[in-house]
């Protein structure tokens, strides 16, 4: 499933609710009887798109919560630098550039997209 906006519970007590900007969970994460508000843990991919107001601060935390309570991959893409940074468990961040390649790594397998093209069709167009 691919959601825009969705909301996790990542943490109880206090609950920690967060909504990326896009996602994706695996099909069989979802449960088939009820469609509770938002579902418990992480996506398997979380999409942040940064904004200005983003901090660096917030956005390590976002991270570091997302691959804590079981997030695979997260990408964080930044539209000013036309960059999208990878992060996965247990690997070093990735900066990647408009002449890169996107990888859905192992959770969205034989996934591939040029860095390029997601900045050509969203950003820069409207420039």
């Amino acid at each position: 499933m691919v959601a825009v906006d969705p909301g996790f519970v990542l943490e109880r007590r206090p609950d920690t609710v967060r909504a990326p900007d896009v996602c994706f969970v695996r099909v069989q994460r979802i449960p088939n009887d009820t469609k509770p508000p938002f579902l418990e843990g992480a996506p398997d991919l979380a999409v942040e798109v940064l904004s200005p107001s983003n901090t660096k601060r917030e956005m390590a935390e976002k991270v570091a919560q997302y691959l804590a309570t079981g997030a695979r991959l997260v990408w964080l893409v930044d539209p000013e630098a036309h960059t999208v940074m990878v992060h996965r468990p247990d690997h070093d961040a990735e900066i990647l550039n408009v002449g890169d390649s996107l990888s859905g790594h192992d959770v969205l397998p034989g996934f591939e997209c040029p860095v390029a093209e997601i900045f050509d069709r969203y950003w820069l167009t409207e420039s």
